[in-house]
């Protein structure tokens, strides 16, 4: 059974964070009478207050949660980097004789480390251009 005391103890805050912007996005486009057929795929009208409204509530977050996946990615990836290295230097002392198929498990986990920073990359190229037309 696994310990949940370190993720319990942010449930609250992530229920705010994840009810709560969704909620005050909703009342700021309700409140401003920008809501109605805009066509396509969005109901906030195309209007400068519902442009402006439209990049704040929807444009704002993405890319805030865009940053925080670089971040995490980065993060991880230097993290796991690290302990390769670890795992690296006490092989290396332990046992030569198995050394060539070490190393390139190792050379491949590194790889795959690297291409794990891809993924982030992949929402930047995948929402920039909207991002810049709006």
């Amino acid at each position: 059974c696994r310990d949940l005391t370190v993720e319990s103890g942010h449930e609250a805050r992530l229920h705010m964070l994840c009810w709560g912007v969704p909620v005050v996005c909703l009342v700021l486009v309700f409140s401003t009478g920008v809501y109605g057929q805009a066509g396509g795929g969005c109901w906030i009208r195309n209007t400068a207050l519902g442009s402006a409204l439209r990049f704040l509530t929807f444009f704002v977050p993405l890319w805030m949660v865009v940053v925080y996946s670089v971040w995490v990615y980065w993060n991880a990836t230097d993290t796991m980097d690290r302990l390769l290295a670890q795992q690296e230097a006490a092989y290396t002392g332990s046992c030569e004789a198995v050394g060539d198929d070490h190393r390139t498990e190792m050379d491949h986990q590194q790889r795959s480390l690297k291409r794990l920073l891809l993924l982030p990359l992949l929402l930047v190229v995948c929402w920039a251009p909207s991002s810049i037309r709006r």
